[in-house]
């Protein structure tokens, strides 16, 4: 008698069919049907393990926000000065993005849609607060090193997490250009910005 097979393995090879049509179809034009060819598991397989498309692409959303927020804990924690960890938290984004070519030209009207979703919305936050929290400390701490001038570090944070949102936003509906090119760049900027002058 053959063994059962393993959910968690199940479920993580459904995913992985799903990452690969929407990267090669986009969400709207990938079908579930075109999973399961994909996949090469039954229909009923794939909906005992995900309802529908949206529950899929959710879950393949939440995996790269892990992703995304996974090196944020090791580079915020080191020893480099805060310019260069704020300068490394863009490149590391980028990176984890870039690794999910699914995400790629994701229609703008079905992002908008993921904020009306309550669960979506909660995990998400629940997360970004984390990540918040983070960045408010490790500005603060640069203020203390001497790095940067005195400020508002709550306000801050929320600015540079827009930028970072709006940026990674225009990549994602398909805007043209490196994303690591400009998460650094508006970094550099932003860093030159809050530096310490002589005089302050």
């Amino acid at each position: 008698m053959a063994p059962r097979p393993d959910p968690a393995e199940t479920r993580e090879l459904i995913l992985e069919a799903a990452r690969r049509c929407f990267a090669r179809k986009g969400y709207y034009r990938t079908s579930m049907d075109d999973i399961v060819a994909e996949s090469g598991l039954s229909k009923g397989t794939l909906y005992w393990h995900f309802e529908n498309k949206r529950a899929l692409f959710l879950a393949l959303f939440d995996r790269l926000m892990g992703e995304v927020f996974a090196p944020t804990e090791e580079i915020m924690s080191s020893d480099a000065p805060v310019s260069e960890r704020l300068r490394r938290l863009g490149v590391a984004v980028s990176e984890a993005i870039a690794a999910h070519p699914e995400f790629a030209a994701v229609p703008a009207n079905f992002l908008l849609e993921l904020w009306q979703d309550e669960e979506f919305a909660r995990h998400y936050l629940a997360m970004l607060e984390s990540l918040v929290e983070q960045t408010e400390a490790l500005l603060q701490e640069g203020i203390e090193r001497g790095e940067f001038r005195p400020m508002d570090v709550h306000e801050v944070t929320w600015g540079l997490m827009a930028l970072y949102d709006g940026i990674i936003l225009y990549h994602m509906i398909g805007l043209p250009g490196d994303l690591k090119t400009r998460l650094v760049t508006m970094t550099d900027l932003v860093v030159e910005g809050m530096r310490k002058r002589d005089n302050s």
